[in-house]
């Protein structure tokens, strides 16, 4: 059978220094490999974070990522997939540490003219308020393909040679608080 979650994590307000545990329990047949992503990249490397699985005695793994202290910078949309020969399963949920805006470093971007791409901007902190993208300094969405969502992900349709350049994220919260972050974008 393809794998399926029992059990997962759900979306959490924490303050920043307390520990937090998320886990994600799914069956398969074979039994399913569980990966992790925080904002679609890969977990941290650090001494707070601890990734372990183990399976159970009816052959369910479950897969848990315990942070010892947790940071601002440790939020975001967490999420959990489960895959074997049969296919493959995702459960996604937010981790909200309360604190000041943060924007995690993003990867530069190399897009093939004619393909869409979207970034998803890594910001932390809560509450935020809003997240808002610019291209050299102008706000987007500035044309007609460019989209910006609440969630803060900008999506450019059919890229042009036009969209290469400098991109910028910017959280904000209530008070008018900002972090930013830039990442460049080739366009081939």
């Amino acid at each position: 059978a393809s794998p399926a979650f029992h059990s997962t994590f759900q979306e959490e307000i924490i303050e920043a220094g307390t520990p937090v545990s998320l886990h994600c329990a799914a069956s398969g047949n074979p039994t399913a490999e569980i990966s992790w992503t925080l904002d679609g990249s890969s977990i941290p490397v650090n001494r707070r974070f601890h990734i372990g699985a183990f399976v159970s005695v009816s052959s369910d793994v479950i897969s848990y990522i315990n942070i010892s202290t947790s940071r601002v910078e440790d939020g975001g949309q967490y999420s959990c997939t489960a895959v074997n020969d049969l296919g493959k399963t995702t459960h996604s949920a937010r981790l909200n540490v309360r604190g000041l805006p943060y924007i995690r470093q993003m990867t530069n971007q190399t897009i093939v003219a004619g393909t869409d791409f979207n970034i998803r901007c890594p910001a932390s902190g809560y509450p935020i308020h809003s997240i808002t993208w610019e291209k050299e300094g102008s706000l987007l969405p500035a044309a007609l393909h460019q989209t910006v969502y609440a969630n803060g992900t900008l999506v450019v349709n059919k890229v042009q040679r036009t969209d290469a350049g400098t991109y910028t994220c910017i959280a904000k919260n209530n008070k008018g608080l900002t972090a930013r972050k830039t990442l460049w974008v080739s366009v081939l």
